[in-house]
């Protein structure tokens, strides 16, 4: 009975060694492939939805609206710049870290505005989390951009000062073909908050860019959206070629 018993132990240890070998060796070669795929991604574009399938983050992460082509996104920035409004500011930088904090620490919203403001004759970006797509901010929380990152702030006046008569807005709206002039661009809330989570993770992501751009009449959706200011979303890693990362696209513009 005794020598029964050891036998058993030794085929229980057995067991449990070969089970632990094939785990070790199977995380191995997960890895690898996971290695190669991102090499892959990281040698050619990163950040793009459409590479990460297969990966099975589809369904933890929805995909970010609409991808924007570059040539769009080039052609909307040499748009942008030809306007002839002093104080407009091509991009804005903002920390991912913190911006994906304040995400994350207002998730009872259904939407992100975010709206242009005139900072003493500087053009900035204020955020509002809201539970309705108006232009009305007195239900909503407010941030403004600031250093690279959003803190908690009113932005009334600034954003008053930007659609002043006059203003940067109307300024704006003169070199435009539109007969609108953007004030706000509208996300819904699951849309940014799946797209922080999809580029982080994988990536160490230091910095978004938000970069300005008038829409040319190739990318805008309605005839009355062409040549309306907008920006385009990616990612900022300093170990990356710009090319190597995917715009994405630039909400809803109000009004």
């Amino acid at each position: 009975m005794r020598k029964i018993n050891v036998i058993v132990i030794v085929l229980i240890s057995a067991v449990f060694l070969l089970v632990s070998c094939f785990s070790k060796l199977s995380a191995q070669i997960n890895g690898n492939m996971w290695k190669m795929k991102t090499d892959s991604i990281i040698n050619n574009k990163v950040i793009d939805f459409k590479s990460l399938k297969g990966f099975g983050f589809e369904k933890a992460f929805p995909p970010f609206e609409k991808v924007m082509p570059e040539q769009d996104v080039n052609d909307g920035r040499i748009l942008f710049v030809k306007i002839p409004v002093s104080g407009l500011k091509e991009e804005f930088l903002i920390d991912f870290v913190k911006f994906k904090n304040v995400i994350e620490n207002n998730s009872t919203f259904s939407f992100c505005k975010f709206y242009l403001l005139d900072d003493n004759g500087m053009l900035s970006l204020g955020l509002a989390f809201s539970n309705n797509q108006d232009l009305d901010l007195s239900k909503d929380v407010l941030f403004e951009l600031e250093k690279e990152e959003f803190v908690k702030r009113d932005f009334s006046a600034k954003r008053n000062r930007f659609i002043d008569a006059g203003g940067m807005k109307d300024q704006i709206q003169k070199q435009s073909s539109s007969s609108k002039a953007t004030e706000m661009i509208l996300f819904k809330y699951p849309s940014v908050r799946n797209y922080n989570g999809m580029i982080s993770h994988a990536f160490k992501i230091e910095k978004l860019r938000f970069r300005m751009l008038c829409l040319s009449k190739e990318y805008a959706k309605k005839v009355d959206d062409i040549g309306r200011v907008s920006f385009a979303v990616k990612p900022y890693m300093s170990n990356l070629k710009d090319e190597q990362t995917i715009d994405y696209n630039a909400g809803d513009l109000k009004p």
